[in-house]
C-alpha cells in the first residue's frame, strides 16, 4: 500500500508556529492550488490545501515562507475523528489531513518587496 501525495502551490499566508498539550511544535501552512482544467464558465478553480507541518519543518517553513511563494510538498493523507455534539445528539465526524513530510521552495517572494522572487532549490524533511 502507498499513501503518498505531492502538491505544489502558493503560501497564502505564513505559517504560525503552536505547541500541542503534549509540547510538540506544529503549524498549518495552506497552499493555493490551480486546478488543471477549466470549469463551465473558462476559468481555473483554485483548492486551498491546508497541510499538517510538525517540529522542524515547521520551524524552517515559518522562517522562509512568505505569502506567494511557490513550494512543494510531500505528505501522506491521514484521517482523523472527531466527536461532536449536534442538536442534542453525539455525532463522530471525521476529517483528511495532509501532514507534510518534505518541503522544497521553489520559489520564494521576499517580505520586504513583493514584487521580487528569488529562486531556491533547498529542500527540507522531516
Amino acid at each position: 500500500m502507498v499513501n503518498s501525495a505531492v502538491i505544489v502551490g502558493r503560501v497564502v499566508e505564513r505559517p504560525e508556529k503552536l505547541k500541542s498539550e503534549k509540547g510538540v511544535t506544529f503549524g498549518v501552512l495552506t497552499l493555493a492550488v490551480q486546478r488543471p482544467f477549466k470549469n463551465m464558465e473558462g476559468d481555473y478553480d483554485t483548492d486551498f490545501i491546508k497541510c499538517l507541518l510538525w517540529e522542524g519543518i515547521v520551524e524552517n517553513c515559518c522562517e522562509f515562507c512568505t505569502k506567494g511563494s511557490i513550494v512543494g510538498i510531500r505528505g501522506r493523507l491521514q484521517t482523523r475523528t472527531s466527536e461532536v455534539l449536534f442538536k442534542d445528539e453525539s455525532k463522530n465526524i471525521s476529517r483528511l489531513d495532509f501532514i507534510a513530510e518534505r518541503v522544497s521552495f521553489i520559489r520564494m517572494v521576499r517580505e520586504d518587496d513583493a514584487t521580487k522572487e528569488v529562486n531556491v532549490s533547498e529542500t527540507l524533511e522531516n
